[in-house]
């Protein structure tokens, strides 16, 4: 079975890179169309590259191959989709996969035109987030949705808000991400308690609440990992609170840097406002960090409160604070800790993943075929 699989940015984040080396091992001969060739620091695995992968992987957004357009010169067609076409011309996929929504929209016409199936991953902030930075996303949303052979959400409780969309009656399957095992790196008993967060630094990971948690904290250290347009924000907040000894905001961090760093951490903390899952916490959760996390949309399927992790409360910053004091009873940081990992263990198995992947793939297929 030929996929091609529209990815968003390169190189891919972990449990990207592991859905792609789990899909490439089994019986699925996958082609990778990247539509963002920038390089986000903090979520790349930078020792992968194209040249270096074991499946074709093109660039979708570099000048177009000139010598294989000439029959599409007067078409006006912008540079991905005569690459597109390209690719499809060449690999002859029997599905086209989009990991984001903003590429579905955006290029699924080409599948449409060319009958070939196509699915989409759909995560939380497509349905609660995008709509409010563009008005006009919606509905451009919901008239992809219309022709997709099938929906992926990683979480259960996206379907029952996926299903309210007008006229979408595509099958939604859910499959968690698949995620790799980490060595397990314990705390130490007289470690000082240090926490860490990383993400893009946005208003939805909920980084601003977590600073002026750390007011409330005088005997904790914090360091967030991440690139985006809120740094000058933390940062002066940070010093406003004269907190600068004791939090900082850390950029430019390579994925390899950070899983370090998380590793060397007392604890880690979630504090995103919408996200259901974020890499770094299965990390985190994978080395058997305890975790704190605010729960958010899709939240509780992963983490149970005082079993596997610490609920934070969203926008309460006395209340964030309280709860981030627990960090110092060893011995429920250790029981969590290792709950966290068993569950991540159990729950993000890279094997399950690929097997329900092909047949989300196959039965897409299948029912289009009829």
């Amino acid at each position: 079975m030929n996929v091609l699989e529209i990815v968003p940015s390169w190189p891919p984040s972990m449990y990207l890179l592991e859905h792609i080396y789990s899909l490439h091992a089994s019986a699925i001969n996958l082609v990778l169309g990247n539509t963002n060739s920038s390089d986000h620091d903090i979520t790349t695995v930078n020792s992968i590259r194209p040249s270096q992968f074991f499946t074709p992987v093109y660039d979708l957004t570099k000048f177009s191959w000139q010598a294989n357009f000439r029959k599409l010169d007067k078409m006006r067609l912008s540079n991905v989709d005569k690459n597109l076409s390209y690719i499809i011309d060449k690999h002859q996929p029997d599905l086209i996969h989009f990991h984001s929504s903003h590429d579905a929209i955006q290029h699924h016409h080409k599948a449409v035109e060319l009958s070939i199936p196509y699915t989409v991953s759909l995560n939380s902030s497509d349905i609660y987030l995008e709509v409010l930075e563009d008005e006009a996303y919606l509905p451009k949303l919901y008239e992809m949705l219309k022709s997709t052979a099938r929906i992926h959400i990683s979480y259960e409780g996206l379907a029952s808000d996926v299903e309210q969309i007008p006229e979408v009656s595509a099958p939604i399957t859910t499959i968690r991400i698949a995620y790799p095992k980490s060595d397990v790196i314990p705390n130490s008993d007289n470690m000082p308690m240090h926490l860490i967060s990383a993400g893009e630094l946005t208003w939805q990971n909920g980084f601003h609440d977590l600073v002026r948690a750390m007011i409330h904290l005088p005997n904790m250290s914090l360091d967030i990992i991440g690139t985006g347009f809120d740094y000058r924000h933390l940062v002066f907040l940070i010093h406003t609170y004269n907190l600068q000894d004791r939090v900082q905001v850390l950029e430019n961090i390579t994925f390899d840097s950070c899983r370090d760093l998380i590793g060397k951490a007392t604890a880690y903390v979630h504090s995103g406002i919408v996200q259901e899952v974020s890499e770094y916490l299965l990390l985190a959760m994978s080395m058997g960090k305890p975790v704190f996390v605010t729960n958010n949309v899709g939240m509780d399927e992963l983490v149970e409160d005082r079993n596997n992790g610490i609920y934070i409360p969203i926008g309460e910053v006395v209340g964030m604070a309280k709860q981030l004091k627990t960090l110092a009873d060893v011995d429920l940081m250790q029981k969590i800790g290792n709950a966290a990992r068993t569950s991540v263990e159990k729950m993000f198995v890279p094997q399950t993943h690929t097997e329900k992947f092909i047949q989300f793939y196959q039965s897409a297929c299948h029912d289009m075929a009829r």
